[in-house]
């Protein structure tokens, strides 16, 4: 999960797993600014609407998947 500039996991392990995926929501963020919660919310609902899954399919999730290559893990 991705707050601000901080990315928390349970564990080290699970951090290294999603460390790159939730940087992407940290760029994210921080292009969209205020928007980006109501902006994330409405991808959600637009997914939903459409007959697809409203977090696997909401544009943001993949955004940072696909984003998920620019970052690497350091612990």
């Amino acid at each position: 999960m991705t707050l601000g500039h901080v990315v928390m996991a349970r564990d080290r392990r699970e951090l290294g797993m999603c460390w790159a995926h939730e940087c992407g929501h940290v760029r994210q963020a921080e292009m969209w600014g205020i928007a980006f919660i109501p902006a994330y919310l409405l991808a959600s609902v637009w997914a939903f609407l459409r007959g697809r899954h409203y977090y696997r399919d909401n544009w943001f999730e993949k955004d940072a998947d696909r984003r998920s290559g620019d970052w690497r893990f350091v612990p």
